[in-house]
């Protein structure tokens, strides 16, 4: 199903974003890439921080697998994750710095 047939059928609202909204994405998604280099932390809890910027479904499984089954995470996977979404960020900045300044 595409987003235009959800529309079509009402299970989805167009919206135009603000300016205040893309900048609060921008900083909680800060936020979660501070949160997943935080030395110490478990890699579990990396994953966690990076997957809120990075929700992918191989990325998402994986922390199903954390949180509801108990199974470990490696750091690479972790440390992937966290760069991962680094990058992910930084393309949809450019992205929107490109076609719609204005909300930068």
């Amino acid at each position: 199903m595409t987003l235009d047939n959800l529309l079509r059928i009402g299970k989805l609202k167009a919206h135009t974003a603000t300016r205040i909204e893309v900048v609060r994405l921008f900083d909680a998604a800060e936020q979660s890439r501070a949160d997943a280099s935080v030395v110490g932390l478990s890699a579990a809890s990396r994953l966690d921080a990076g997957s809120r910027v990075r929700v992918l479904d191989s990325i998402r499984g994986l922390r199903n697998q954390v949180d509801y089954r108990g199974l470990p995470i490696s750091d690479t996977v972790a440390d992937e994750c966290r760069a991962e979404a680094h990058d992910l960020v930084n393309h949809i900045r450019s992205w929107i710095a490109a076609r719609q300044p204005h909300l930068l």
